[in-house]
């Protein structure tokens, strides 16, 4: 898939007059008429009901009283820390004395889900004449995971050894420690993560990469929007890289040239809702930066320039949401929830030279989303552009369009049809567009087609022999087809196209958990690759996010 790029918005100050105007014309396209929230089909309407009498909080371990029978399921009980009380309490958007509200269950179930450390997340209601008495159902999932993956195309190999604690002491924390290698450099990396650290609201996540050739970090502190109600949102990220860049060409497989990199970046976006609700929410917001971003030729023996710059400004937000509840989709037996929300994002954003740039420039940014239900399935379509304009022309920027149609007849059976194309102007050293090793024609080695330009598109049918063989492991057969590439603007488009067959293998009771793709791919000759049979080991689909416009 292609990469994702991040959007910063920069001080451009329209007249109130042309904001008003654009405001209004967001909330009648994505808000018309009486709100109300979009749930599946067997969710309860939204509607306020009863006074909630009581709110009780049932939590389960990761097998039941029943399976916990197999000794094995008991082992794994014993060894598995059941999530506390105030976790689950956190994610409540209603409270006993409040008007029993059904957007606001279904929500909360989403964000009990959304946390990765449950299987299942079950909300029911007894009712009697005046109250209503609300029960919370939780079963754990497993949530320490061996990092033990592995990719391989061909000759090439790339695999990750450690461990990922995705709910430490019942917690909801995530505390990880893994060693990676793949054909460019190996790392040791420690991190830890916990929405709702600090005061119940702020949330911490914290990386440390200790790489062969340098050094990366990030540090995020965020109050994010954790409901649709929520009325503000504020995120603070720092990012650090120390270390070589390589830049490769034609598919070959050394690069063709070798950069030192020096990256720093703090980045900020708050925003305020002046209209938040389960129909929908307009968000006014401000996003800026500051960063370095240096480069020398590796071969360079004296200190590395530091130049600086930065920019901010407004942006405008508007969301109808709208989810659905699915399984077999990501990964095996367990609830999912896909969001066919509709998001339109725009902003501006101004470089002056006096914040660092060469020349300043204007520029517009856009985020959209949009999806919808289908017959036995659903399509998510997002697409993604900015810009900066000095006068001099474009300077730089970057559009990216992706759609994803899924159809689940039943159960066992899935058809994924997914595209996406990109294009570039004037993108750092590294920040190419880069296909290979599983990522896009999955047959195709490292840095297989890199460049500017962009695009890749795969069918998969996938038929689940069982979602839980031994009540822990989900197995399935597939059939695929890929093709795609990259290249450079002004050079010959390079693609690549394979087909073939695989094996699937997902846990059950791991939330969250892509599936280990096991494929067999015949690999069609291009001007670099020679056709023939290749085994591919990866996980998850070939493609990144189904989505752009998360704040």
């Amino acid at each position: 898939m292609l990469v994702r790029l991040s959007l910063t918005v920069a001080p451009m100050r329209p007249p109130r007059l042309l904001a008003r105007w654009a405001s209004l014309a967001l909330l009648t396209l994505l808000l018309p008429g009486p709100a109300r929230a979009q749930e599946p089909e067997n969710a309860v309407p939204a509607a306020r009901g009863p006074i909630i009498d009581t709110v009780i909080i049932s939590r389960q371990d990761v097998f039941d009283s029943v399976e916990a029978r197999n000794w094995l399921a008991h082992l794994a009980n014993g060894l598995h820390v059941t999530t506390t009380q105030g976790v689950v309490r956190n994610e409540l958007l209603f409270k006993a004395g409040e008007p029993f509200d059904s957007a606001r269950v279904a929500e909360t179930a989403r964000n009990l889900r959304a946390l990765g450390i449950f299987r299942d997340v079950r909300i029911d209601t007894l009712r009697t004449d005046s109250t209503v008495k609300v029960l919370v159902t939780t079963q754990d999932a497993w949530s320490t995971r061996l990092a033990l993956s592995f990719r391989s195309t061909g000759s090439q190999i790339a695999f990750t050894v450690g461990a990922n604690e995705g709910n430490l002491l019942g917690t909801g924390s995530q505390a990880l420690l893994i060693y990676s290698k793949n054909p460019d450099r190996s790392s040791w990396q420690v991190g830890f993560a916990r929405s709702r650290l600090i005061a119940r609201r702020i949330g911490v996540l914290a990386l440390y990469n200790d790489l062969s050739d340098g050094t990366a970090a990030q540090v995020t502190v965020a109050a994010p929007f954790y409901s649709l109600e929520t009325r503000w949102g504020v995120g603070v990220t720092g990012r650090s890289f120390s270390g070589r860049v390589f830049q490769y060409t034609k598919g070959q497989p050394v690069p063709s040239d070798t950069l030192q990199r020096r990256f720093g970046l703090l980045q900020m976006e708050a925003a305020y809702a002046p209209v938040a609700g389960p129909g929908g929410h307009l968000r006014l917001g401000l996003s800026g930066y500051a960063k370095r971003d240096d480069f020398v030729p590796q071969s360079s023996t004296g200190p590395i320039p530091s130049t600086v710059s930065g920019t901010f400004g407004p942006f405008v937000q508007a969301t109808r949401p709208r989810f659905l509840v699915v399984r077999n989709f990501l990964g095996f037996k367990n609830q999912e929830d896909v969001d066919i929300s509709s998001t339109v994002r725009v902003g501006a954003y101004v470089a002056l030279q006096d914040f660092g740039y060469v020349r300043s420039g204007v520029g517009p940014a856009l985020i959209a989303s949009a999806g919808t239900r289908l017959p036995s399935g659903f399509a998510i379509f997002s697409g993604r552009a900015s810009g900066l304009y000095s006068a001099a022309g474009l300077d730089s920027g970057s559009a990216i369009v992706a759609g994803t149609v899924v159809f689940q007849p039943g159960l066992r059976h899935m058809i994924l049809l997914h595209g996406d194309a990109g294009w570039q102007r004037g993108a750092a050293p590294g920040d190419e567009f880069d296909l290979g090793l599983g990522i896009g024609p999955r047959a195709f080695p490292a840095h297989a087609f890199t460049g500017n330009r962009a695009f890749y598109g795969t069918a998969e049918y996938r038929w689940i022999l069982t979602e839980e063989f031994l009540s822990v492991i989900g197995i399935g057969l597939a059939g695929f087809a890929d093709y795609g590439g990259a290249w450079y603007d002004g050079t010959p488009s390079r693609t690549g196209t394979d087909f073939g067959v695989g094996l699937r293998l997902g846990p059950s009771r791991v939330a969250g958990e892509p599936p280990l793709r096991i494929d067999l791919a015949y690999r069609l000759a291009n001007d670099v690759e020679g056709n023939g049979w290749v085994v591919v080991i990866q996980k998850g689909f070939p493609f990144a996010a189904l989505r752009f416009d998360q704040f």
